[in-house]
Parts: C-alpha cells; structure tokens; sequence
C-alpha cells in the first residue's frame, strides 16, 4: 500500500457496521486515502440484524430488506399500533449489509481488508500507530478502533438490554407481513422487563427475540430455553417449521464511556465512542451518521476526528429515560406502552431515530410517569453540578 513509512492511512479495527460504514462513507472521497481493515472473524455470516425508523428514500442507500409504515406494541392486555405516511421501520439482514459494503469497498484500490486478523497491541506514538497482530505489524497514521468494550466497562451500565432470537420458517404462511410487534407482551419478571419481538419477514418467515432489560448482567443463552417453550407452544399446530438461525446480545444501556484522548491518533468508535442509544440499544443510524461525519472532517483537513456519537440534548434524554426506566417507583412494562399510547407515530420515530424536535422532546416527558421523571431530573441537575465544580476545581489546582 505504497512506498512510505505507513502501511496505510487508517487503519480500522473490526469489520463490523462502524468499521465498515467508515471504510464505505470515506470511499466516497475525491482524495481516497490507503484503508487497511483488520477484522478478527475468518468469515462473515448472517449473524445479526440491524432495525431502525428513517424516511422511505433511505432504500437508495442502504441494502434495506423489508420496511414497514406500522409497528406494534402490547402489555397488559392493552395494544396500540403505530401508522406513519412519513417514517418507516427498516430492516436490514447483516449478510446483505456484509455483501453491500464489501462489495463498494472492492472498487477502492486504495482499501484492503485482512479476515481472520487478531489485533493484540497498539503502540501511539506522534508519528502514527504501530497495529501489532501476532507476526505482523502494520504503521498507520491513525488508527480507528471498533473493537466492542471490555467486560470491566460493560459492567459499568446501569442496565442490560439482552436478547436471545430465532429466525423461523414454516411450510403455510403464518405471519402478518404488514405489522412487525416491536415490544410484545411487555411484563415485568424476576429477569427484568421482557417482551417479545417479531420481525415478519414473509408470510413465512419471521425473526422472533426474546428480550429482557435488566439490572443485572446474564449470559443470552438463559433467555434460549424460555424462547423454545414460546416457540413449540406457538406453532405446535404446525408441524413442518424449523429454526434456521439464531442470534443473541447483550447491549449495556448507558455504559460509562472513556474520555478520549484528543491529542491521540487512536480514535474510539462503535458502542465506546457512544453509537449504542442508551435508552433504547439502537445504533445503526448513529453509526451512519458518524461515519459521514468522518468523511467530512477528513475531506477538508485529512484527519478522522474524535466524535461523540450523541448530541448533548440526545443524552440528556436518554439519560432521563434511562433513569426513570430503572427506578423502582414505576412499571417498565407501564412506562413504554403508555409512552407508545400518548405520542404518535411520527413523534415516536423521530425520538427513536435522534431527529426529536423539542416539542418531540416535551411530548415524550409527558408520556412519562411525573414522580420518577421529577427524580431523575433532580438527580442529573445535581451529576452536572458536580462534574462542573469537579472540572473547576481541577483547572484551579493546576494553576497552583
């Protein structure tokens, strides 16, 4: 990749929806820089699915599966559904995403991506970054680590949104193909809160999770005997149906993010650098953004920025939200079918998709409940006072 001292301009760390999303957004340049992708995998799979509410026009840019203009939610024996002429509920399959960016990455000669490469050691220097992987060592002058957190971090969240899934096919069709059911049966459980999620992707076929948020960390792998009683009990009318993948995750929700070091040429991404919204585990169009955003700063001053994911409105709310979700003075299972009941479609997709408004904003602090929404704000004012007095305090003392 060239004759000087580095083997590439960036080097990207992980080959997943940030690192490739990155690689793809900066293809676009006039002034394509060198891109090496180191990715730990041998091979993709279709191992995961990415969900998120956007304009129709997004089909154009992404290898969008399925869409839907309604979703659904019930608990309690109360149901609502969500209609929309302007937003939809997009689904992408990872192996059409995988396929989709390897394949515009294949028309960058000036990006190569190395499979089955394990990233053991970073050594910065001002120079650049030396990537040491086993044998190899690879010099870039930044290098864009997408790597997920470590367990230490993870534990840090003050809640888990973990989930075990099932794609299921059938020989009849069994599934209304025009309404997903986004958070189905919501109940509050000793595991947390749990509801169902399906995804139909045909008559056919459907992505069927079973979801908990809970306090407390757990391997996926419980959630699996209770999803295959849910399953044999729904479709033992039908004999011919069978799994043909299955999925899992844990996503901690409002995980402490390090601060980055600005003067570094190790830029954090993905969930360490904000990409996963804490009040909802949602991150596909927070990585996009992210990446377009590189791209830019990069075109005019030939450097990938350290960026925050969120804006300081979007952590606010998630963090209200978030707060008032974890509390113990309302039902979970209350608090998102209400909140699904008081907004429209419209404002519920824009909140979901980091496009609220601020009367979207106003709308969604009604939908909560007053007493615990009332704590939580208290208790945030009093976190930011301490942070600015903590701040003022340490620039006093290096003075001295």
């Amino acid at each position: 990749m060239g004759k000087s001292k580095y083997d590439a301009d960036i080097i990207i760390i992980g080959g997943g929806a940030a690192g490739l999303s990155l690689a793809v957004s900066l293809s676009y340049l006039v002034d394509l820089p060198r891109i090496l992708i180191l990715e730990v995998r041998p091979k993709y799979t279709n191992d995961r699915t990415w969900c998120f509410w956007g304009k129709q026009s997004l089909n154009r840019h992404l290898p969008i599966s399925r869409s839907w203009s309604s979703w659904s939610f019930s608990a309690n024996g109360k149901h609502v559904t969500h209609e929309s002429e302007h937003w939809h509920y997009h689904h992408i399959a990872a192996e059409d995403f995988y396929h989709f960016s390897q394949s515009l990455l294949r028309l960058n000669p000036h990006c190569l991506m190395h499979m089955n490469t394990k990233v053991d050691k970073l050594e910065a220097s001002k120079d650049g970054v030396k990537v040491i992987t086993g044998d190899q060592h690879f010099f870039a002058r930044q290098v864009v680590d997408t790597r997920p957190p470590e367990l230490t971090q993870v534990t840090t969240a003050p809640l888990f949104q973990i989930f075990y899934g099932a794609e299921v096919t059938t020989s009849s069709p069994v599934f209304n193909q025009q309404i997903p059911m986004l958070m189905d049966r919501l109940n509050d459980t000793s595991l947390g809160l749990t509801f169902n999620y399906l995804l139909p992707l045909e008559e056919n076929r459907a992505l069927i999770e079973l979801t908990a948020f809970s306090p407390k960390l757990f391997a996926p792998e419980t959630l699996r005997p209770i999803l295959t009683k849910l399953l044999r009990y729904r479709f033992s009318p039908h004999k011919d149906w069978k799994i043909s993948r299955e999925e899992q995750a844990v996503l901690p929700m409002g995980m402490k993010l390090s601060e980055p070091d600005k003067d570094s040429n190790i830029i954090l991404a993905g969930m360490n650098a904000g990409a996963l919204r804490p009040s909802s585990g949602y991150a596909f169009l927070r990585i996009q953004a992210w990446a377009k955003k590189c791209a830019e700063h990069y075109r005019k001053w030939s450097v990938i920025p350290h960026l925050d994911s969120s804006s300081p409105t979007q952590r606010t709310m998630d963090s209200l939200f978030l707060d008032v979700l974890s509390s113990n003075e309302t039902s979970a299972s209350n608090l998102f079918i209400d909140m699904a009941d008081r907004v429209n479609a419209d404002c519920f997709a824009r909140f979901m998709s980091d496009n609220a408004t601020p009367l979207d904003n106003l709308k969604v602090i009604n939908a909560m409940p007053a007493a615990p929404f009332i704590k939580a704000a208290v208790s945030n004012l009093q976190s930011a006072f301490q942070r600015i007095n903590s701040r003022d305090f340490y620039t006093n003392k290096k003075q001295f």
